[in-house]
């Protein structure tokens, strides 16, 4: 009976186009009145009918529908756009949905125009790499080319493959505006060799070198740890390259290597052991010369361990400076006398951001890097166009800055990509002096600087050993005190590290006594911080209560209940805590220091 019904509203179904007017429906009443199976299951299907006939309808009046194809194209490209992944075909499943889709997708070039692909595609994929060349037409292309989840299973594939995806890419290479290649190094110098000499609608090119080499034990490792490769760029001077991005690649420091047109350049590599063999050792001047013809450059990345020859002491070689007046951002990470000589001459926009990292860096290039901090922070005083530092990140050896207004979350801004300056020196002993070089050197020449900052954040440079019983650096109290003092404008401050904070808050900035002579007038201005509005520790290192006695001078929960209690009878603002994955928090503690302030706790369960 249930075949026989289903077959009937299939008929139905069909001739349900012929349906001209609605049919008329039969009341309750009406329907009581049927007494047979098959009276209502003809009533049913003579409904279900007339639902597929309007439905049909509707389907008809789809807004979508009235689009017209030109602004449908649009959409479709958005979408494409969006979720285009080496593992789909957005375009066949917008073609699948109607005729009209189809004839969109199929008949628009500009939908075909995105490549994403391995080196060496399943039959599937390379077939529709095919059609997507085919169907895109003349139209511009943008190429990404990723093994980076599949390389270490590649190892006996070669480029003699039939399906090696380049080889049908490099047909095409004269509509290419985008070229990712994301490969193992025999990968990269294959798909580079099928390039013709000129690629002359090339505006963006990204060559990241993937390489998986074998442990001891037989076990393939990561990418990590290799040696750099030279990578060849066929003509790239005659291109009109704009961005140039290698990665685990070593660049050929030669005068007309890269064209004048480059507007971004990017040359990063994991860990570089000596020089490869037959690399010739470059020299400042030679890096120096090619910078020199980038006029038109506004981000230059380096963190790719520079194979710069000493200095010959015996030779005056004249200093060479280059100005690059439209750069906006400079990345380096190097060791330190690269990074301080490349510092020092690169004359750059004092808005341009700036970030570095010094890597073996040594007391003796302290009175160097401090030289050029205060000349830096200083011609950004004199730039009135710049905002004022909002936030300031100070650790071990490290500083950031951000100019943005702060935006009232608790975030530590990235090193690389958030902060408008960031300093930071790595040794390979990283004694005192070199730890605290920016608190001590640097910041009593900068006070005028950072006096308008509003959010501080504190790592690392703790008042307090990180060995050997913990023991306590006064210099280092003394430091911070200068830093709370010169800053009165905070009202949020974040730290990781023990700095004895509730003991200097209680302090007073005069070095006079904060108790109140008749106890109604409001001594808050004489507090260091008078506007602290809110702290956040995290993963802060408490000490419980009652305190050893060795550890008698490191701050405790209750250390902040006495020094907020005393504050607020002063008159001070109310003092939101946010209490992150702290050890030694009892509840006991923890309910005393919400008598004063607003406690958020937050623990690892």
């Amino acid at each position: 009976m249930l075949v026989k019904t289903i077959t009937y509203l299939d008929d139905l179904t069909v001739h349900s186009g012929s349906i001209s007017a609605p049919c008329r429906c039969k009341s309750v009443s009406e329907t009581l009145l049927l007494s047979t199976r098959e009276e209502i299951e003809k009533e049913i299907a003579g409904h279900v009918a007339l639902v597929v006939h309007l439905r049909r309808r509707l389907n008809t009046l789809a807004p979508i529908d009235d689009l017209p194809a030109e602004l449908l194209a649009q959409i479709f490209r958005h979408f494409i756009r969006a979720v285009s992944t080496q593992t789909n075909f957005p375009q066949r499943l917008l073609a699948c949905v109607c005729r009209k889709w189809n004839e969109v997708v199929h008949g628009t070039p500009g939908l075909w125009t995105q490549v994403y692909m391995t080196s060496y595609p399943s039959l599937r994929r390379h077939r529709f790499l095919s059609q997507l060349l085919e169907k895109s037409e003349d139209v511009p292309l943008m190429v990404w080319v990723d093994d980076g989840l599949i390389f270490q299973d590649l190892r006996y594939q070669t480029s003699s493959n039939p399906r090696f995806s380049m080889r049908l890419i490099a047909q095409h290479i004269d509509r290419v505006t985008v070229l990712h290649l994301a490969q193992r190094h025999e990968d990269i110098e294959s798909s580079l060799s099928l390039l013709p000499q000129m690629a002359p609608r090339l505006i963006a090119l990204k060559v990241a070198a993937l390489v998986a080499q074998r442990t001891i034990s037989g076990a393939l490792a990561g990418p990590r740890g290799v040696r750099s490769m030279r990578v060849a760029i066929p003509s790239i001077y005659s291109s009109q390259l704009r961005e140039l991005v290698l990665e685990n690649c070593q660049l050929p420091w030669v005068s007309k290597v890269l064209p004048r047109s480059l507007t971004h350049l990017s040359i990063v590599t994991d860990v570089h052991h000596g020089r490869l063999e037959g690399e010739a050792t470059v020299t400042y001047d030679d890096i120096m010369k090619v910078l020199a013809t980038l006029s038109q450059l506004s981000h230059l990345h380096l963190r790719c361990h520079l194979p710069v020859a000493s200095p010959d002491a015996n030779t005056t070689q004249a200093v060479r400076t280059v100005t690059l007046p439209r750069l906006e951002s400079l990345h380096i990470d190097d060791q330190a006398p690269t990074c301080l000589y490349l510092l020092q001459h690169l004359i750059i926009s004092p808005s341009a951001t700036v970030n570095s990292s010094l890597k073996s860096f040594l007391q003796t290039h302290i009175p160097e890097l401090t030289s050029w901090v205060v000349s830096r922070i200083r011609a950004e005083q004199h730039d009135l166009s710049l905002p004022t530092p909002s936030t300031l990140l100070i650790g071990d050896g490290r500083v950031q800055m951000v100019r943005s207004k702060d935006d009232g979350e608790y975030r530590g801004p990235n090193y690389w990509t958030d902060s408008d300056f960031a300093i930071r020196v790595l040794g390979s002993s990283f004694e005192q002096s070199v730890s605290t070089w920016f608190l001590r050197d640097v910041f009593p020449r900068i006070l005028d600087w950072v006096r308008n900052v509003t959010t501080l954040y504190i790592c690392d440079s703790g008042c307090f050993g990180s060995h050997d019983g913990f023991p306590f650096n006064p210099e280092r109290e003394a430091l911070w005190r200068t830093v709370l003092h010169s800053m009165p404008n905070i009202t949020r401050l974040a730290l990781s590290t023990d700095i004895r904070l509730p003991a200097l808050l209680a302090e007073c900035a005069d070095g006079g006594q904060c108790a109140s002579v008749d106890g109604t007038s409001s001594l808050a201005s004489r507090f260091l911080l008078p506007k602290l509005s809110a702290v956040k520790m995290e993963i802060f290192p408490f000490v419980p209560e009652p305190k050893p006695e060795q550890m008698r001078l490191r701050t405790s929960v209750l250390d902040w209940r006495d020094t907020l209690r005393t504050r607020k009878a002063a008159g001070c603002p109310d003092i939101s805590m946010i209490l992150a994955y702290c050890p030694n928090v009892v509840e006991e503690h923890l309910a005393m220091l919400r008598e004063v302030a607003e406690v958020e706790h937050i623990t690892g369960r």
